[in-house]
């Protein structure tokens, strides 16, 4: 047993939180994710040998997990989002501070949701975000500025309608919402 074997293992296990959060968060199926975190442990215990300083520990680690998620098919990935969310829709609005604001985050496209997910959930840096994502800096920056413009502007738009007392916005009412803006 080498001597980075215990610090990895501790390393893993004081991760385990961030990696389950984010596994859940790609997949919105906690089968899936606990596939994505075991897999993942499997591939840090492998690399172990590229096992980063302490301080970039959880930014090398959050990039297995998207690593290991993203050489799934998409068509697979896509199914698997689809059923997750159809099971688990009730459970991640009521783990949110905001149910409608979890409702408009997930319905973003899946890089405008993970960049959300990294720099203003998990408090990552844009240079950290990038290096899990693998995208230059801009890139993370611009995915960054776009979905919350998206989010802004749904959220505009649920606000007038329920002033309103219309309900819920449709694909439409949001639509004729973000063109007035």
């Amino acid at each position: 047993m080498t001597h980075a074997t215990p610090t990895i293992h501790s390393a893993l296990e004081d991760e385990l939180d961030s990696m389950w959060r984010f596994a859940q968060h790609l997949t919105n199926c906690t089968e899936t994710a606990e596939s994505l975190v075991s897999r993942t442990f499997v591939t840090a215990l492998e690399r172990r040998h590229q096992y980063p300083s302490r301080r970039q520990w959880r930014t090398w680690l959050l990039g297995l997990v998207y690593r290991e998620w993203s050489q799934q098919p998409q068509r697979e990935r896509a199914g698997l989002v689809a059923v997750g969310n159809a099971q688990s829709q009730t459970s991640t609005a009521a783990t949110c501070f905001n149910g409608q604001l979890c409702q408009t985050i997930n319905q973003l496209p899946e890089a405008h949701r993970l960049v959300i997910l990294l720099v203003c959930v998990e408090e990552f840096s844009y240079a950290e975000a990038a290096d899990i994502l693998d995208e230059s800096v801009d890139t993370v920056i611009s995915r960054l500025v776009r979905a919350r413009v998206a989010i802004g502007t749904q959220q505009q738009a649920r606000s007038a309608l329920s002033q309103t007392g219309e309900g819920v916005p449709t694909a439409v009412s949001m639509q004729a919402a973000s063109s007035s803006l």
